[in-house]
């Protein structure tokens, strides 16, 4: 390999663009079956071992998330992901690739790539000041998100970072009207029992009448536990009335 060979500075850049080059070709390759895999595994391993100094790791993390913008195979995403964080050796580094990398998950419309997005963002999301900053921006996108199984890979991941009750409030604003408008009962029950983690109250719940589906338990469960009693008696008649109907 050309790692092994002492190369100079200016060979590794040449030989580094070449590399990224042919990786962002294979991303136009489609099945991206074991070869491809194997191949770009390759591709991605010598371009890290030829990358060393701080302007090198910029300059190849600044490719890789160019290359992913453009790649259509999860897998290959994931890989490219995995890569940039690799990379990334000081703090600097970790929040410049979540602003890269979150700027990405506001305009994805694919589910499996928006969740692998959230995931490597959680995964260099560290102290408690880089958890509050990803816990602002996901619940910024939130109300603009028209895809309920996206939010909810928002909303889980907002979850995963220790939300404040302010911002678990602010997520439920967003979700439960998704709820009137779903037709799939799968994606509905996953959304209530992600709104459930986000300690909702009876007065949550108002709309619910609109739900093509009735609450899971464990929305009910939470509701009743974070809700006074005088508040949930004055509710129970209507959810005995909406949970009769929707058992009919």
């Amino acid at each position: 390999m050309v790692a092994e060979l002492n190369p100079t500075a200016e060979e590794q850049a040449q030989a580094r663009q070449t590399l990224l080059a042919l990786l962002a070709a294979e991303t136009d390759i489609g099945p991206w079956d074991e070869p491809d895999r194997a191949m770009a595994g390759v591709l991605m391993d010598t371009v890290t071992q030829l990358t060393v100094t701080t302007e090198d790791r910029a300059q190849v993390r600044h490719e890789l998330i160019r290359i992913l913008a453009g790649a259509g195979n999860t897998k290959m995403a994931r890989a490219l992901m995995d890569t940039t964080a690799r990379l990334t050796v000081t703090t600097e580094d970790q929040a410049q690739i979540r602003r890269e990398l979150l700027a990405l998950l506001a305009e994805e419309t694919e589910v499996s790539m928006a969740r692998e997005l959230a995931d490597v963002i959680t995964l260099l999301t560290i102290t408690t000041e880089d958890r509050a900053q990803i816990r602002h921006e996901l619940v910024t996108l939130l109300p603009a998100e028209t895809s309920a199984a996206i939010a909810r890979n928002l909303a889980d991941m907002v979850v995963r970072l220790d939300p404040t009750g302010e911002d678990q409030a602010r997520i439920r604003q967003s979700l439960l009207p998704m709820l009137s408008a779903l037709g799939d009962s799968g994606i509905a029950r996953q959304l209530m029992d992600t709104v459930a983690q986000l300690n909702p109250t009876v007065s949550d719940l108002a709309g619910w009448g609109t739900w093509p589906f009735p609450p899971t338990s464990a929305l009910m469960a939470a509701a009743r536990r974070n809700s006074g009693l005088v508040p949930w008696l004055a509710e129970l008649p209507v959810i005995r009335i909406y949970l009769g109907d929707a058992s009919q």
